[in-house]
């Protein structure tokens, strides 16, 4: 008996064809004055989050300002007095 294989591939729909490209690494701060520790340093990461995105946005358009697509993220929050400070460091992706 003879069996016979065939194999193919159908091409990618172009929405899967394209690349996932991450930039340089943008980097942001938030601060909060807020009563409690928890809530300050919440607070602090919200702010520094959202001046990441924008920062991301003005720089390299709306494809790369998803947090979610972000790599390499580091934060860094330091207390001085009543005032809670974040640094974000990431590179946006998309």
């Amino acid at each position: 008996a003879l069996l016979a294989i065939t194999s193919f591939s159908t091409p990618e729909p172009a929405s899967a064809q394209s690349t996932f490209l991450c930039q340089d690494t943008v980097s942001s701060r938030g601060g909060s004055k807020a009563a409690f520790k928890g809530p300050r340093q919440r607070r602090a990461m919200r702010r520094a989050k959202r001046r990441w995105i924008r920062a991301v946005q003005a720089r390299y358009g709306e494809r790369f300002a998803n947090f979610s697509n972000a790599r390499n993220v580091t934060w860094n929050c330091e207390t001085r007095a009543q005032f809670r400070n974040c640094n974000l460091n990431a590179d946006p992706c998309g």
